[in-house]
Formats: structure tokens, sequence, C-alpha cells
């Protein structure tokens, strides 16, 4: 099942992103915030999580841009249990958020991955993103590149 994150899931999704050493790390402070709706102007954050078994497996973040009417959205993070991987729940992730920022009108959708984490890379790949960019040295902790990549989404 792929719901909206709520506050509540704030300790779940915590603990699942520390235990992903690819994905971004943030504060929890960050977390209550993007949970709590809390945006500035135009700008909107918001999660969905995928539950099995009555567990949070899985979570993606987006970021929504609204300059001037037309719409612009980032993924920001994506983590799935290292037990629960191999069982299509980041795709699924993928296409549930790409579902939603069609109905909300975007038509672009970005990301960043590390060059290293060549299994995300594909399943972007996969969910048509095509690599656009680079951002040299991005990453810290090892330092490596950023790879931009961007996927068009068809109007329903």
């Amino acid at each position: 099942m792929i719901r909206r994150a709520v506050a509540a899931d704030l300790d779940a999704i915590l603990e699942l992103e520390r235990g992903v050493p690819e994905c971004a790390h943030w504060s929890r402070e960050e977390y209550e915030r993007m949970l709590a709706g809390a945006g500035e102007g135009a700008l909107r954050r918001w999660a969905l999580v995928v539950e099995a078994d009555h567990e949070i497996c899985g979570f993606v973040v987006v970021k929504t841009l609204d300059s001037g009417g037309e719409m612009a959205a980032e993924i920001e993070n994506l983590a799935v249990k290292l037990a629960a991987r191999r069982r299509g729940l980041a795709r699924k992730l993928c296409g549930e958020a790409e579902r939603q920022l069609r109905e909300s009108g975007v038509r672009v959708v970005d990301l960043e991955v590390r060059e290293s984490n060549v299994a995300a890379r594909g399943l972007y790949a996969e969910a048509g993103f095509r690599e656009v960019g680079r951002r040299v040295k991005y990453y810290a902790s090892p330092c490596e590149d950023g790879v931009l990549m961007r996927k068009e989404i068809a109007v329903a």
C-alpha cells in the first residue's frame, strides 16, 4: 500500500533512512517540517510511504515549485529497506509520485543521484529519466559527482 506520509510515520522514516547508506540523510527537524506541510511560498515538500506487512518499507520525498503557473518537481530522496529490495517497491513509489505530480500539473521531474549508485541510476532510466548533466564533486563521504536526471511527464 502506498500513501502520503504523516507525522506519525516520522520515527519509521528516520529509522529506515539511517539504515540505507545511499540515500540522503536529513535532520529530524527537516522531516518534521516536511510532514507538517510547511513550505515557503510556492515551494512544497511531501512524501509517500510504501507499507508491506504493516511496516513502512520505503519512502520518496518530492519537492514541487510553482513558478508563475509553471509547476516543476524534484525527487529529493528515495529509500527502500535493504530487506525489502528487489520487490519493485522503489518503482511503485516513483510511479505513484509521478501520477500525483501529473495530476498537479507538473510536466518535468528532476533528480540527482550519486554516480556510483548504479542500481538507482538503472531504476530511474527504466522509469524514463535521462541524464542531463553532472554536478562535479557534489557529494561528500566519499567525494563523487552527482548525475542529474530528468523526465518529461506526459499529459494524462
